[in-house]
């Protein structure tokens, strides 16, 4: 199975699949990471997004924010 293939499947996302999903560029993704608006958590350094919580807070059903 193709890296490609593993990576499109994960449940869990990078900062660059997110601009690209939402068509925005990464800057407009991290701003908003640092004003608590977009749901996501860190591994060490790294910003990781869960499919489910992005896809609940552009629906507007999810207002907690959980940057954790």
């Amino acid at each position: 199975m193709a890296v490609s293939a593993l990576h499109s499947n994960s449940h869990f996302k990078t900062v660059t699949e997110i601009a690209e999903e939402l068509h925005v560029h990464r800057i407009t993704i991290y701003r908003l990471l640092k004003d608590g608006k977009l749901p996501a958590f860190k591994i060490g350094r790294v910003w990781r997004f869960d499919s489910e919580q992005v896809r609940k807070w552009l629906d507007g059903k999810d207002t907690s924010h959980p940057n954790r």
